[in-house]
């Protein structure tokens, strides 16, 4: 590989690692999509983890979503994440596995705040309705959950663990764009640059 794009491949794992850690960086937030017999399914999620050397993307569910099913029964998944500023698009492919246990579920559980932890305390996603309402239990709907009330949750809380298998990166530029794939091999990294 070479420095050019050994250097873009560390950049784009910066940005996901702080894209973890920031709220506001632009990788915080993820569109991640699964396969379904009907079609492709998307939806927006937090990015909860970010590891280049094992190569892999960590979000959290609750464990009655459509996701969950969906990856059991097909677990190729592919993310999308957008940087408005620096106009750079990535597209990651992988395959997911959902875990409901596991010292890592345990601790990532632990460090969820209890404000996030309340999104687990509610109905199922989607459920049907009668009317408009949050599915969060009437009393949580303006606070925040004590410890005690979150630990219902735990039960329903999943993270889904991606392998990433490759990345391709789009920088979009007026003097005409930028393209790049990186995927694993069996020597470590197979990049290359590719016409947009």
């Amino acid at each position: 590989m070479n420095d050019d794009l050994r250097a873009l491949w560390a950049g784009i794992w910066d940005g996901l690692v702080s894209g973890v850690a920031q709220g506001d960086h632009p990788f915080h937030l993820g569109v991640l999509a699964t396969s379904t017999p009907d079609g492709v399914r998307q939806r927006t999620v937090v990015l909860r983890g970010a590891d280049a050397d094992a190569w892999r993307l960590r979000c959290h569910t609750d464990a009655r979503a459509a996701k969950v099913a969906e990856i059991g029964a097909d677990p190729r998944v592919g993310w999308l994440f957008y940087d408005a500023d620096r106009r750079v698009q990535l597209r990651v492919d992988g395959r997911a596995v959902v875990r409901t246990a596991g010292d890592d579920v345990d601790d990532a559980w632990r460090t969820t705040p209890l404000l996030s932890r309340r999104a687990y305390l509610g109905d199922a996603p989607a459920d049907p309705r009668a009317d408009p309402a949050t599915g969060l239990p009437h009393p949580l709907t303006t606070r925040e959950p004590t410890e005690a009330e979150s630990e219902q949750g735990r039960e329903r809380f999943a993270i889904v663990d991606v392998r990433v298998e490759a990345i391709d990166w789009l920088s979009i530029r007026f003097s005409g764009h930028l393209r790049a794939r990186f995927t694993r091999d069996d020597d470590g990294i197979d990049a290359t640059w590719l016409t947009p």
